[in-house]
């Protein structure tokens, strides 16, 4: 992959689109180079600083993406000035075993306290909202995502054909999705 400013700006793009159409996208797939050169200053200039952080070995592309996916399940608003070195690296902190031991302990203080039968299975049940505890877990900032993504495979095979997700939790699944996908290294599955 050929890095360039052009590139970033084409990941950010793709990847906002993917996010508002719920639609798979390659989002390393280069935009027509006139809406880069034509966007405004601080756009350009953002590019510019993230096409030198991937040039010094601080994150790769897909880094980006992943950013991005993450930011929209907190954050209706896409803000370009959160695009910094500071916060792509944090998200990238989200996915280590690290943070997966830290909300797996988290989980096991929760289950101490609730006394569940079954943890997980009750943790990942789709509640009559169309939303489970885990997602609000989430939402709330308690864990991160990798407990999601470690454990959705074998806990979400067992929900009803019938249950009723929210919009949000739909939203929810497919960027959580999307975020598998980039990091296993599948371009637009």
């Amino acid at each position: 992959m050929n890095l360039s400013s052009h590139l970033v700006f084409s990941i950010i793009k793709n990847t906002q689109k993917m996010i508002k159409t719920s639609k798979d996208l390659d989002v390393f797939k280069l935009v027509f180079i006139d809406w880069y050169s034509k966007s405004p200053e601080f756009i350009i200039q953002i590019c510019k600083k993230l096409y030198n952080d991937l040039e010094n070995g601080y994150y790769e592309p897909k880094d980006i993406a992943i950013f991005i996916l993450y930011d929209s399940i907190f954050n209706d608003v896409f803000k370009y000035s959160s695009l910094t070195k500071e916060n792509i690296l944090k998200v990238k902190n989200i996915f280590t075993k690290k943070q997966l031991e830290k909300d797996k302990q988290f989980i096991l203080d929760v289950n101490k306290k609730l006394k569940l039968n079954d943890p997980l299975k009750e943790l990942f049940e789709i509640k009559e909202d169309g939303n489970s505890i885990i997602y609000e877990l989430i939402m709330k900032e308690y864990i991160t995502i990798i407990f999601y993504i470690y454990f959705q495979k074998k806990v979400l095979t067992e929900i009803p054909k019938d249950v009723i997700f929210s919009t949000e939790y739909n939203k929810f699944q497919f960027v959580n999705n999307k975020i598998i996908n980039l990091i296993k290294g599948d371009r637009n599955e």
